[in-house]
């Protein structure tokens, strides 16, 4: 997501799954991803910012049973830090090629559209070096069925990651979805 206002060190990231397929779910994301953006514009935490998307979209979720998780960052690229909310999704990984390790950027968060109070928090992650990758997916990478009904999973995702870590991003992304 863009946000020249934030500044040009800044990079934004959402990645969501909203409930259902077709023409509706894709309504609901675009409402959340509207909502969202004017949100973040006008300042505060993410966790605040988030609370308050949910509190709009629990009005017209409640009669609906609509609902989206969602994994928002804000990444500055000058100092390197990490900021994000976990609404329900899965959480970010961060490999570090020096020390061939996973770290995942958990936290707590259910899904929005679900009640209307819930406050979602910020976290941050201060560690980032040129030597770390990070990657956001969704549940349909590593719970994709082979034939024989056999999920992906995580184990097969990080041997991808380990495997092109020195790839550029769309490498690596044709390497996950060749993978899957």
């Amino acid at each position: 997501l863009d946000f020249p206002e934030a500044g040009a060190e800044n990079l934004a990231v959402a990645v969501g799954d909203s409930t259902g397929h077709g023409i509706s779910a894709a309504l609901f994301m675009t409402t959340v991803r509207a909502m969202l953006r004017v949100r973040i514009l006008q300042g505060g935490s993410l966790g605040d910012a988030l609370s308050d998307v949910n509190r709009l979209l629990c009005y017209d979720t409640d009669r609906t049973g609509d609902f989206m998780t969602l994994f928002v960052m804000m990444f500055n690229t000058g100092d390197g830090r990490i900021r994000w909310v976990r609404a329900g999704h899965a959480p970010a990984l961060v490999y570090d090629r020096l020390t061939d390790s996973f770290e995942e950027l958990r936290g707590e968060g259910i899904a929005l559209g679900m009640l209307p109070d819930y406050n979602y928090t910020e976290y941050r992650y201060d560690n980032w070096t040129d030597m770390k990758m990070l990657f956001i997916g969704t549940d349909g990478i590593w719970e994709a069925p082979n034939q024989s009904g056999e999920m992906f999973g995580m184990e097969r995702l990080y041997g991808v990651l380990r495997k092109h870590a020195q790839s550029s991003p769309h490498e690596i992304l044709d390497a996950v979805m060749l993978a899957v």
